[in-house]
């Protein structure tokens, strides 16, 4: 079995016994389990308390209104496209976004850690996330949906 090679592999390595290697690896696993779950139960928490400022807002209550926070990547492409367009209808064209980088899977509430330094940042993160970002927005111009008639699609680009 490949993982248990590799794991007799770091234990040599560290000098530690398999049985270690292993715990520390189910310890690992766990750790991860929880902060899914974590981080899981906030987004319901959210999507509740969400409900009831809706409720709330629509009711006349005037307290200050506090945006939640995305816990995911897929939250921020959601919050992030639906800010862009709603500035492009409001006559902003120029926008900037900026994102909390995690990699692919990744909760907000976990510590990143880039040892590849700034191209493993954008190889796992940024690229993806812009992608997924240009793929969700939906803002087009009277020039856009002339282009998009002429059968050319609005261009967008990351850096």
């Amino acid at each position: 079995d490949k993982v248990s090679r590799i794991r007799a592999e770091i234990a040599a390595l560290e000098g530690k016994s398999i049985d270690d290697v292993e715990a520390e690896a189910k310890e690992k696993q766990r750790f991860k389990q929880e902060q899914q779950d974590a981080a899981a139960a906030m987004s319901i928490q959210r999507s509740l308390s969400s409900n009831d400022t809706k409720q709330k807002k629509s009711s006349g209550y005037s307290s200050a209104y506090s945006p939640d926070l995305p816990a995911d990547n897929k939250q921020q492409v959601q919050l992030a496209a639906g800010a862009i367009e709603r500035a492009f209808a409001d006559g902003l064209t120029r926008q900037t976004i900026l994102f909390a980088l995690l990699p692919e899977g990744d909760a907000m509430t976990e510590l990143q850690q880039w040892p590849g330094g700034a191209k493993q940042m954008s190889r796992e993160a940024a690229v993806p996330i812009s992608e997924a970002l240009l793929r969700e927005v939906r803002a087009e111009s009277s020039t856009d949906e002339s282009k998009r008639m002429a059968g050319l699609s609005p261009k967008g680009q990351t850096q």
